[in-house]
């Protein structure tokens, strides 16, 4: 009976250092994970010109939407002379 105990507890012993190393993997995975997030948090908020830059390129964008929104009519209209023109050019040509 004691060699079936002495086997059962180097197997809990086995299984707990396997336990201990899968842990331990993951503790570096998150701490590596947690530096990689970390210094990309810090970079964005210490680069203020990146991030007024994109700020701005965010702003063109929104209206430059809006002003083809509201005019959208007169765009399509203009660009259908453009076309004709440039057709009637062609054709000539």
């Amino acid at each position: 009976m004691r060699r079936n105990e002495l086997l059962n507890q180097e197997v809990i012993n086995t299984n707990e250092k396997k336990e201990r190393g899968i842990m331990n993997r993951l503790n570096k995975m998150l701490a590596k994970g947690y530096m990689k997030i970390n210094n990309a948090v810090r970079d964005v908020v210490d680069e203020e010109r990146g991030a007024s830059d994109l700020v701005v390129l965010v702003g063109l964008i929104v209206i430059t939407l809006a002003v083809i929104i509201i005019f959208r009519g007169q765009l399509t209209n203009i660009i259908n002379a453009v076309g004709a023109k440039v057709m009637g050019w062609i054709n000539a040509n």
